[in-house]
């Protein structure tokens, strides 16, 4: 299967958001689990997926950059 760079930055951003939404699910866990209160928890979830969104399109516009 031969994919285009389109196809590769949809199939790497798409792997970028489950990782995002797996990271902020550990984070809401891990907030509860301190006895944090639910919006303080999905707020912290919230961080933690936009700081992962954000790390992931910094490499990967790095990398179509170099490439």
């Amino acid at each position: 299967m031969h994919l285009t760079q389109a196809g590769l930055l949809l199939v790497t951003l798409l792997v970028i958001t489950l990782l995002a939404m797996g990271v902020a699910g550990a984070a809401v866990t891990l907030a509860r689990w301190e006895g944090r209160t639910v919006p303080a928890a999905i707020s912290r979830g919230g961080i933690a997926f936009a700081g992962t969104m954000t790390l992931g399109a910094s490499l990967v516009s790095l990398f179509l950059m170099l490439k």
